[in-house]
C-alpha cells in the first residue's frame, strides 16, 4: 500500500508526488486512478473549502455539504465527515480522502511540503496499524480496522490486548501515540458495552 499526500490551496491543488493541478479540471485531478493508495488530505477543512471556491460553485453547494454531509452535482456525488474522510464519486471513478490534521496540528506550509507532510503522517499511522496486526485500507478510524482485523479474531481476552496496546502507548509518541490511545479508547467503550 502506498501514501499520497494532498495538499489544496486557493489556486492549485498537489500531492506528494510533485503532480499538481492549477486549472480545471480539479475534480478529475482528484479521481485520477491511483491503485493501491491511501489518499492523505494535510487540512481536510481547508482542503474542501478551498475546492468548493476552485470549482466555482458557490456558497449554496458548499454550505449543502457542510450541513448534510452530501452533496450531488451531477456527475459528482461528494461526501464530506469532518474529521473524517472526504470522497468523491462519478460513474467509474472513486476516491476517499483522510485527514492528517486528525493525527497533528495543521501548521503554515508551502503546498508541497504540507503534501510531503500529509503523506508522513499517514506513513505513521499506516505503519502503527500494520505493527498491530492490521492491514491498513485507510487511515480514516483506526479503532474499527483494529476491532475489525485483530480484536474480534484473536483468542486473546480484551484485558490481554489492552495491556498489550498501553505497553505500546508507553514507547510511543508523537502521531501514534494518538493513533494507540483512539483505539485503547475503542477497546475500552466496547468492553464496557459488553458487561
Amino acid at each position: 500500500m502506498r501514501i499520497l499526500g494532498y495538499h489544496i490551496s486557493d489556486n492549485l491543488i498537489i500531492n506528494s508526488d510533485g503532480e499538481y493541478r492549477d486549472k480545471s479540471p480539479y475534480i478529475n485531478f482528484l479521481l485520477c486512478k491511483k491503485p493501491s493508495t491511501i489518499r492523505v488530505f494535510y487540512n481536510m477543512e481547508d482542503a474542501v473549502n478551498n475546492i468548493m471556491k476552485l470549482l466555482s460553485w458557490g456558497n449554496g453547494q458548499a454550505k449543502e455539504l457542510m450541513s448534510t454531509t452530501k452533496l450531488h452535482v451531477a456527475p459528482y456525488h461528494f461526501r464530506y465527515v469532518p474529521d473524517k474522510f472526504f470522497s468523491i464519486k462519478k460513474p467509474k471513478a472513486f476516491a476517499y480522502y483522510g485527514d492528517a490534521s486528525r493525527y497533528v496540528e495543521p501548521l503554515e506550509f508551502e503546498p508541497s511540503q504540507a503534501a510531503s507532510v500529509a503523506k508522513e503522517v499517514g506513513i505513521v499511522v499506516y505503519e502503527t496499524l500494520s505493527e498491530l496486526g492490521v492491514k491498513p485500507i485507510n487511515i480514516l478510524n483506526p479503532y474499527r480496522q483494529y476491532e475489525s482485523q485483530v480484536l474480534k479474531l484473536s483468542e486473546d481476552s480484551v484485558d490481554r490486548h489492552l495491556a498489550t496496546l498501553r505497553y505500546k502507548l508507553s514507547c510511543s509518541h508523537g502521531i501514534a501515540k494518538t493513533v494507540l490511545t483512539e483505539i485503547i479508547s475503542g477497546v475500552e467503550s466496547s468492553s464496557k458495552l459488553l458487561v
